[in-house]
């Protein structure tokens, strides 16, 4: 999983350097969030990491990057809810 997010790293990174061909920059920055989708699948949810992460500032503006970042906080949102009833629940 660690592997899938440096490769989302260097496709970041990629994007940004084709920003003289949209469509190049468009493929790679897709191909970065399914790698981070990926990584999240796999158990890497660090949503607050990857919001603030420079490697991935040229993903920002995408809007599926911005749909995962919201999706992967409305989860861990979810558990924290949840843990919090569990403890609550036990004395």
């Amino acid at each position: 999983m660690f592997d899938r997010y440096r490769a989302a790293l260097v496709l970041s990174a990629a994007a940004a350097k084709s920003k003289d061909n949209p469509s190049e920059a468009d493929r790679l920055g897709h191909r970065a969030v399914e790698l981070l989708r990926s990584a999240a699948d796999g158990g890497f949810k660090n949503p607050s990491r990857w919001k603030d992460d420079t490697f991935l500032a040229p993903l920002r503006e995408r809007e599926d990057f911005k749909a995962l970042l919201a999706e992967l906080a409305s989860k861990s949102g979810a558990t924290q809810s949840t843990k919090s009833k569990q403890d609550s629940d036990h004395p």
